[in-house]
C-alpha cells in the first residue's frame, strides 16, 4: 500500500509539474533560471539553512522545556532526515517517524518526543497564520472591503485561538474541548486530534514565558522563511511586495500538510503563478521562484543524506550519548 501510495504522488506529482512547464513553456523557464546571479543563488541558500537552524532551535526549546536534553545540532539533523524522507516517501507520515525515531533515540522519551512534535508543529501554523493574515489584510490584492473584515476578523480569531491553546489558564479548558470532538470524529480524525488534545495537556503547566519564548522563535523562522523567498524573487528581478510573501506562507504550509505531491511540488508552483499573476509577474517567474525554493528542500535533503549514510556506515549513532 505505501509503494502504491509512493507511485501515485510521484505520478501526480509529474502529471501536475508537466502540465504547467507545458502551459508556461520550458524555454522561457529555462531563460528565467539560466539569468541569475550566483551570488544571490548563495545568499538563498545561507538563509533556507538559517531558517532550519532556527526551527531547530525551537524544537529545542520545546524539547527542554518539559526536561528533554537534545542539543539543536541534533535536532537540526533530525530535521534534515525527515526533510530526506519527505523527498522520497509518500506521504508526510514516515518523515515524521523518521524525525520521532532520531529524537526518541537521542532523549530515551518516546511519548514526550510525539507530544513535542505536535506542540512545536502547532506552534508553527498558528505564527504562521497570524503573521499571514496581518500581511494579507494590509497586501489585500482583491480590492474588497468586505475581505478586508473577514481578514481582520480571522487574524483575530487566531490569535485568540492561540493564546487560548498557550495559555496556561486556558489551555487545560481547550484539551477538554479537543478530546470531546476527538471521540465524536471518525476513528482517523479523531485520533489525530486526541494526540493534539494529549500534547496541549502535557504543555499546559508551563510557564508562559516558556511559551513565549517558543513563538517568538517561531516568528523569527517565519519571518526568516519569507525573507528566503523575497530574495528569490530579488534574484530573478520579481517585483513583489514583501507582504504577499508573508501571506503566501501559511497558504503553502497548509497546502504541505495535504498529501497530493511530493513536498508540495506543482501545488506551490501553481499557487505562486496565481498569486504573482494578480501583481502583474509572469509565469515563467513565478514558476522559477517556486523551483529555487524546492531547490532549498533539497539542499537541507543532502545533509539528511549524510547523515543517513552516516548511521548506515556507523559513523554516527541513533543512542541517546549523541551530543548536538
Amino acid at each position: 500500500m505505501r509503494t502504491l501510495k509512493w507511485v501515485v504522488r510521484i505520478g501526480t506529482s509529474a502529471l501536475i509539474l508537466g502540465a504547467l512547464v507545458r502551459v508556461v513553456g520550458w524555454e522561457r523557464i529555462a531563460g528565467a533560471l539560466s539569468g541569475i546571479d550566483p551570488r544571490w543563488i548563495l545568499l538563498f541558500y545561507g538563509l533556507s539553512l538559517v531558517t532550519r537552524t532556527i526551527h531547530a532551535l525551537q524544537m529545542t526549546q520545546v524539547l527542554r522545556s518539559v526536561s528533554v536534553d537534545v542539543g539543536p545540532i541534533r535536532v537540526f539533523l533530525a530535521n534534515s532526515l525527515a526533510i530526506l524522507y519527505s523527498l522520497v516517501t509518500p506521504g508526510d507520515m514516515i518523515a515524521s517517524a523518521a524525525k520521532w525515531g532520531d529524537l526518541s533515540a537521542a532523549s530515551g522519551k518516546r511519548s514526550v518526543v510525539l507530544n513535542a512534535m505536535i506542540y512545536n508543529r502547532l506552534t508553527l501554523l498558528l505564527v504562521s497564520l497570524v503573521i499571514g493574515s496581518v500581511a494579507l489584510f494590509w497586501e489585500n490584492p482583491f480590492f474588497d472591503s468586505r475581505l478586508h473584515m473577514a481578514i481582520a476578523f480571522s487574524a483575530l480569531a487566531v490569535a485568540l485561538l492561540t493564546f487560548a491553546i498557550f495559555s496556561s489558564h486556558a489551555s487545560s479548558y481547550v484539551g477538554v474541548v479537543l478530546a470531546g470532538i476527538a471521540a465524536r470524529l471518525p476513528p482517523g480524525i479523531g485520533s489525530r486530534v486526541d494526540m493534539v488534545a494529549t500534547s496541549l495537556r502535557l504543555f499546559q503547566e508551563m510557564p508562559t514565558r516558556r511559551h513565549a519564548t517558543v513563538l517568538a522563535i517561531a516568528t523569527l523562522g517565519s519571518l526568516t522563511s519569507a525573507i528566503g523567498m523575497y530574495i528569490a524573487t530579488l534574484a530573478l528581478e520579481v517585483e513583489i511586495p514583501f507582504g504577499v510573501i508573508l501571506w503566501t506562507q501559511p497558504a503553502l504550509l497548509i497546502a504541505r500538510q495535504l498529501p497530493i505531491t511530493i513536498s508540495n511540488l506543482g501545488i506551490r508552483e501553481g499557487l505562486l503563478i496565481y498569486v504573482f499573476g494578480l501583481y502583474g509577474v509572469p509565469s515563467e517567474l513565478a514558476f522559477s521562484v517556486g523551483i529555487l525554493s524546492f531547490s532549498g528542500l533539497i539542499l537541507v535533503a543532502i545533509v539528511g543524506l549524510f547523515y543517513q549514510l552516516a548511521l548506515v556506515l556507523g559513523w554516527a549513532t541513533w543512542s541517546n550519548r549523541e551530543v548536538g
